[in-house]
Order: C-alpha cells, then structure tokens, then sequence
C-alpha cells in the first residue's frame, strides 16, 4: 500500500514519538510535533486505528500495531538515506530535507525507491 505524503509524516512521527516512550504516544504530543490541531491528530489517529495500524494501549495513549510496524519499517530504510542525501549533498535545512525525503518516498513505488536509494549510495 503507497501511503500519502501526509500519512506518512503522520506514522513516521508515532513511530519516532513511541520509541521515545514504551507507553506509545499521545495524540496531543503527535499535534505538537506536527504542528497540526489536535482535531485534525484525532481525525488522522481514528483512520488508522480503523484501518489496523495502531492501536489503543490505554484512554490516552496509542502504539503502532504489527501492521503499522511493518508498514513503516518498509520506508524506515530509505527514508533515513534520502534524508542524508537533502541535507549533505543538496544542503537542505533539517526540515526540508525531512519534507523532501517524505515526498520522494510518498509518490515513488517501493521498488523505485530502492533502485533510486541504490543510485544514492554510490
């Protein structure tokens, strides 16, 4: 499944905000690392929820499921290279080399991706 550009912020960021904490995150902490209201975090957090990528692991706090691992452990690869790639070698800012490396990996199939990460590497 190919998953938005903003889906993806949306899980990468859970994912970085769960490591962080074994109790899994907060809606409102994911808010404030997105920038975004918490109307829109519940909106975004119930879809997933809905469609099996995370869960509750009490009132307030959620966790990834195995499917919301595996999903993002698909991009984890190539985001962390595509990263380092806008900002060593283009000379992007943290951000926007963040906002780049979602973008590529949000409209490239992950076969794609591997192929252009490959080409980064050499």
């Amino acid at each position: 499944m190919q998953l938005t550009h903003a889906k993806l912020k949306y899980l990468l960021t859970a994912a970085e905000l769960q490591k962080n904490d074994e109790k899994g995150f907060r809606g409102i902490d994911l808010a404030i690392q997105l920038g975004v209201s918490r109307a829109s975090v519940r909106k975004m957090l119930m879809k997933f929820t809905e469609d099996g990528y995370l869960g509750h692991e009490s009132q307030y706090y959620y966790v990834l499921t195995e499917k919301g691992k595996a999903e993002i452990q698909l991009y984890m690869k190539y985001y962390g290279q595509l990263q380092v790639f806008f900002k060593e070698t283009m000379e992007l800012t943290d951000f926007e080399s963040k906002e780049c490396s979602l973008s590529v990996l949000s409209v490239l199939p992950l076969h794609e991706l591997e192929r252009v990460c490959v080409k980064l590497s050499y």
